[in-house]
């Protein structure tokens, strides 16, 4: 290849290769987005906050301030966004959103986080920690991802029937998700939840393990809210990039944003040689 002097004439080069470097380094689309945030607030009270999207607007995180309210704080291992912490002491922090979804119907929502247990409170624990999802002006029906009550394992509770699977493994991050579909009777509702350590699979890969929890033919529940809420004696617990989507690619592909992607730069440098490679210089 003929290397350019400098000159008007390789001018050319550089905005081939700025475009090529941004299409090298884009993130995942998010159209397909029903609510997000990945909690990039200044450490200490997730309360005040408002950031994300999907959600009511003008609303903040409210509820649950102080020491031992739920948290924004460091990164979780193997991530590089900010997490939530969530509260030992049974304070909630909620948020509403800007539309009331509805399990059973036509369209199956997907829920991602990434989420981490230092430790896991233990089988038969009444302790619990994690998100849950529900109508504001009927609580009793809720869905709760994490470690539900009663389980002290990794799972999910549909009013306060519990599915759970445990990883076995503390301070280990795992990259969770949770799909709401119609369920195999018409009229009913399926939850499933699936999971790995392999924080960089795609959405529909995650689809394909064998699920970890799931619970078919539930009745419909609406939900308009999302709080943080646990009550554990130990240790720390926490989650970050929080995401729902109409398809499982696009929630886990926000998740994703608080996970280091490997090789980006690389792959970066391949799209730029290209870029210059077809750059004649006269």
């Amino acid at each position: 290849m003929k290397v350019c002097r400098p000159g008007p004439q390789c001018l050319m080069a550089w905005p081939m290769m700025s475009a090529a470097l941004m299409a090298g380094a884009a993130a995942p689309t998010n159209a397909a987005l029903l609510f997000s945030d990945d909690f990039a607030y200044s450490n200490g009270d997730l309360a005040g906050n408002g950031g994300g999207t999907g959600w009511l607007a003008s609303s903040l995180w409210t509820g649950g301030a102080g020491a031992t309210g739920n948290l924004v704080a460091n990164p979780l291992p193997g991530t590089d966004g900010k997490s939530i912490q969530i509260a030992s002491n049974a304070s909630e922090t909620s948020r509403p959103l800007s539309a009331t979804y509805a399990s059973g119907n036509a369209t199956s929502y997907y829920i991602s986080f990434v989420f981490n247990a230092d430790p896991f409170p233990g089988a038969g624990s009444a302790q619990y920690a994690g998100v849950s999802v529900y109508l504001a002006s009927d609580t009793s029906n809720n869905l709760f991802m994490g470690i539900p009550g009663g389980t002290g394992e990794f799972g999910f509770d549909w009013t306060n029937r519990s599915q759970a699977y445990a990883p076995g493994a503390n301070n280990t991050t795992y990259l969770a998700l949770y799909a709401i579909a119609p369920g195999t009777n018409t009229g009913t509702t399926s939850i499933t939840m699936y999971g790995s350590t392999n924080l960089r699979l795609t959405g529909t890969a995650l689809m394909q393990l064998s699920p970890w929890a799931s619970s078919d033919n539930e009745a419909h529940f609406n939900f308009d809210t999302v709080g943080f809420a646990g009550a554990y004696n130990t240790g720390t617990i926490s989650l970050a990039g929080l995401a729902m989507a109409d398809s499982p690619n696009e929630a886990v592909a926000f998740t994703q944003t608080a996970v280091p992607e490997p090789g980006l730069l690389a792959a970066g440098a391949a799209t730029l040689v290209i870029a210059w490679s077809i750059v004649r210089c006269r």
